[in-house]
């Protein structure tokens, strides 16, 4: 739309107005869709969205995929994939490996939340960081007390 508006030598139209076309836009294909699924169904009695099917990955990672017409059998492209989640050895200890991945971070989010929970408003209010590294003694705020 930039584009446009230069070439012919109008002003751009407000952001608010853009997001309220797109909005609008989004909605005119919704209703769309909502009616060719209806016309579909009522004329071949399957929908207007194109079949899906469950296939697995070589990890073991199920997702859906868009179903496709193949020129010749499944057998003879020697693609790996499987309509039902099978599992070999190695995709079996991926997926037990990404499972206890994903609970140790559920864990620690709870971790967290429960550590963010106990602060007190003390506690907040004079938290200072330590420093990372000590490289005189003369940094240290009690050596520089009891030097002086």
């Amino acid at each position: 739309m930039l584009e446009a508006s230069v070439q012919k030598a109008l002003r751009m139209p407000n952001p608010d107005r853009i997001e309220k076309v797109a909005e609008s836009m989004h909605n005119l294909e919704a209703v769309v869709h909502e009616r060719n699924d209806a016309y579909f169904r009522l004329e071949t009695g399957d929908g207007a969205d194109p079949p899906m099917r469950t296939v697995t990955s070589f990890a073991g990672f199920t997702y859906q995929k868009r179903a496709t017409e193949h020129l010749t059998p499944p057998d003879e492209h020697n693609k790996k994939e499987y309509e039902v989640p099978y599992l070999d050895d190695d995709a079996y200890l991926m997926q037990k490996l990404w499972a206890e991945k994903e609970h140790a971070k559920q864990r620690d989010a709870l971790d967290d939340e429960v550590r963010r929970r106990r602060l007190t408003k003390n506690q907040v209010k004079h938290r200072r960081s330590a420093r990372s590294y000590i490289s005189d003694i003369s940094q240290l705020k009690e050596a520089k007390e009891l030097v002086s």
